[in-house]
């Protein structure tokens, strides 16, 4: 007499002799070796060798929305907090200076009011 188990690897139904129960037997499917263990109850039909593998469970982030609300909320804020501050006229406007190397080489702009003291000496 057989008595139907199901692969614990792939899911699929396959039939084992009854006196195997219980010890590893090779599953008929994938070929991996799995205990045998009786089905209780009705046994789900067989899925096809072409069926793509099941979806895995979407998992819940329920602390996701609240995390976003706070974070645009701080980002607002610090907006909010530096805008009126520009306006009220805490925080200085640069005035740009070209700077030039003396073997004119490069350019830069730079903020404020730049001279060669301010500068840090070139490593060579």
């Amino acid at each position: 007499m057989f008595a139907q188990v199901a692969c614990g690897k792939c899911g699929k139904p396959f039939q084992v002799p009854e006196a195997r129960l219980g010890q590893p037997v090779a599953c008929s499917w994938c070929k991996e070796t799995v205990t045998a263990l009786p089905l209780a109850g009705v046994v789900p039909e067989a899925l096809p060798d072409d069926a793509p593998p099941p979806a895995p469970p979407r998992r819940s982030r329920p602390w996701l929305v609240p995390v976003v609300i706070a974070l645009l909320s701080m980002l607002a804020l610090a907006v909010a907090f530096l805008g009126s501050r520009y306006y009220r006229g805490s925080v200085p406007q640069f005035v740009w200076q070209r700077f030039e190397a003396a073997d004119g080489t490069c350019r830069v702009d730079l903020p404020g009011e730049t001279t060669e003291s301010q500068m840090p000496p070139i490593p060579t």
